[in-house]
């Protein structure tokens, strides 16, 4: 039953096209957690994989030595707890779900030609992998808590505000991994899903535990009264339909939010550049004049802008020297003479002086006496790096740039710098972390014709509805991610962050294009349809008439309100359970005898 809940999990996720199974995933799940004893002798399956574990730690802590007469090369097996169980199923069924979805986070630095490159991304993603498990049994812990101290429905509303609560609370600290997010299941198909324009992706998350714990309780109901067991379902059913019931009113084209101001011709390039070796074996130069050539394949007459992908631009560059800098001339020529404009990922260079505020991942710089380019800084100070989207002009200048401000942990940011300065090199300088990228301190609107605002995301920002909701009401017009998901080769992680983007398009009535190195590069309408789209691991050209949008969504307008309210509720049901607990324990100090005699 746990490994089924594991595998309903996986296969409610792209790239299988199974999204109905999430409605009922979570119910063996729930069924074998009421089975379990108040306290057990240890599960020989489960415990084995713990003894491996414990045995581990005491070779490497070296206890075969300094506790040699209690033989810790032994393990006994023990009478354990109902929370040990519980947690034991859980994180099991978790651990299937997270490997089965995102095994590829093994995959990142394979064809690099460093030998401890690869070995490190790996430790990293195998992390990854184990951590998050755990991070997904909390909810179902506290569940439990407050099913046993309620016996009733309040045990299923809890479940759901305590798993919203996590998924929203994931979104806010430097280990965020949003990727799981239960509302991102349903995004193969967006037409049960439209009324995210009025809850964001985490109200899809409510729903769909909403309908698991209605059937759950259902299948509970038939062993002792059939009839409620009946209605339950039928309700659950009722709620399963709610949202296409709702279409009839949310698809209505006369809406203020499908009502169309203006349209921007746009090219999409998918260059197709194996995203280690082109930074190791393949000159800048070659790369460029591939962008060129199929930026020119068909024809620029009719094309108002260029977008080619994240880090097209791999080589390090200050702003204002992309004019001057020999291998990306060929890019400054082709806007200047096709009067095109072209936004383009790089890899951003700036300018701290020494005297301001400077983060920890800027390096030192001095000026070198041979440098005479008039863009390069003259005095000393800091430089940092970032991940940064690139708007060039018809002019052939820079019109604008916006860096990434949620950066990959790990593979772009070191997590909890701060705090980690703090305790291990509370006087280290700005330069011990050099090779990460550094976050930007705003968001920033692109502007095409000077007049149209693009929100810009860079990969990993698509996954983030809070991000996308803040540049769309900052008054972006059109979403434009720029990723590069090469690094997992052809896996399920391209299907799975394009087919996320959809859920994007639909919380803010926003058109989506999307510009990928590999692919998938697509065009997403504000339905959350993909109507355009290149294939994996090819070249591509997407030219797309692309209609603009200035209306905001409830989403845009309130938020993740689902989360907060979610957050809230949860807590109050924490302080009831403590209060519960603080009561029953003096009741019962209070009952024991002798303790009021003379």
């Amino acid at each position: 039953m746990v490994i089924l809940s594991g595998l309903l999990l996986v296969l409610s996720f792209p790239p299988f096209p199974f999204a109905f199974l999430i409605y009922f995933a979570f119910i063996p799940l729930l069924l074998v957690i009421d089975e379990t004893p108040p306290r057990t002798f240890e599960d020989k399956f489960w415990g084995f994989f713990k003894a491996i574990l414990v045995l581990s730690w005491r070779f490497l802590s070296l206890q075969f030595i300094w506790r040699f007469r209690e033989k810790p090369w032994i393990y006994r097996w023990h009478i354990i707890s109902h929370n040990a169980e519980v947690f034991r199923y859980t994180y099991t069924a978790f651990v299937i779900w997270n490997v089965g979805c995102c095994y590829w986070l093994l995959f990142t630095g394979m064809e690099s030609g460093n030998m401890s490159e690869p070995f490190v991304y790996f430790a990293a993603g195998l992390v990854a992998l184990l951590l998050n498990p755990f991070l997904m049994s909390l909810p179902v812990y506290f569940y439990t808590k407050v099913r046993d101290a309620s016996r009733g429905w309040l045990g299923g509303l809890g479940f759901v505000s305590f798993w919203v609560a996590y998924e929203w609370l994931h979104y806010h600290w430097d280990l965020a991994w949003p990727w799981l997010t239960l509302g991102h299941s349903m995004s193969f198909y967006p037409l049960a899903v439209q009324y995210a324009e009025f809850t964001g992706v985490l109200g899809i998350s409510a729903h769909i535990l909403l309908v698991n714990m209605l059937l759950y309780y259902a299948i509970r109901a038939m062993r002792h009264a059939r009839w409620a067991g009946w209605l339950l379902g039928i309700l659950a059913s009722m709620v399963v339909a709610a949202p296409f019931a709702l279409n009839f009113y949310l698809l209505n084209p006369e809406r203020e939010v499908f009502r169309p101001s203006g349209q921007l011709n746009v090219r999409l390039i998918q260059p197709n550049i194996s995203s280690i070796r082109k930074q190791q074996t393949q000159p800048i130069e070659e790369q460029v004049e591939l962008f060129v050539k199929l930026s020119r394949q068909q024809g620029l007459d009719s094309v108002d802008l260029l977008v080619l992908p994240e880090k097209a631009l791999y080589k390090p560059v200050f702003v204002n020297c992309l004019h001057l800098r020999g291998a990306t001339l060929p890019l400054v020529e082709l806007v200047q003479l096709d009067t095109v404009s072209l936004l383009t990922g790089a890899v951003e260079l700036r300018y701290l002086p020494p005297e301001g505020e400077v983060p920890l991942t800027a390096r030192p710089y001095a000026p070198h006496p041979m440098t005479r380019l008039p863009c390069y800084p003259q005095q000393a100070g800091y430089i940092a790096r970032y991940n940064s989207a690139f708007l060039l002009n018809p002019t052939g200048t820079l019109s604008s740039s916006a860096q990434k401000s949620r950066l990959v942990p790990m593979a772009e940011q070191l997590p909890f710098v701060g705090a980690l300065q703090r305790m291990l090199a509370p006087n280290a300088r700005p330069g011990w972390l050099a090779d990460d990228f550094t976050p930007a301190d705003s968001l920033r609107l692109l502007y095409v014709k000077d007049s149209i605002p693009l929100a810009p995301l860079i990969c990993y920002e698509s996954l983030f509805a809070a991000h996308s909701r803040k540049l769309v009401q900052a008054g972006g017009r059109l979403l434009v991610v720029l990723t590069d998901d090469g690094f997992w080769k052809v896996s399920a992680s391209q299907v799975q962050h394009a087919h996320f983007a959809r859920l994007r398009a639909i919380e803010s009535r926003r058109t989506l294009l999307r510009a990928a190195n590999t692919g998938i590069s697509c065009y997403i309408d504000v339905w959350g349809n993909m109507p355009l789209a290149t294939g994996l691991d090819e070249m591509g050209v997407l030219d797309v008439r692309v209609p603009l949008y200035e209306a905001e969504t409830f989403y845009v307008k309130e938020g993740d309100y689902v989360g907060t309210y979610s957050a809230l509720l949860a807590a109050g049901m924490l302080l009831l359970v403590l209060l519960r607990w603080s009561i029953r324990q003096l009741m019962q100090k209070r009952a024991r005898p002798g303790r009021n005699s003379a």
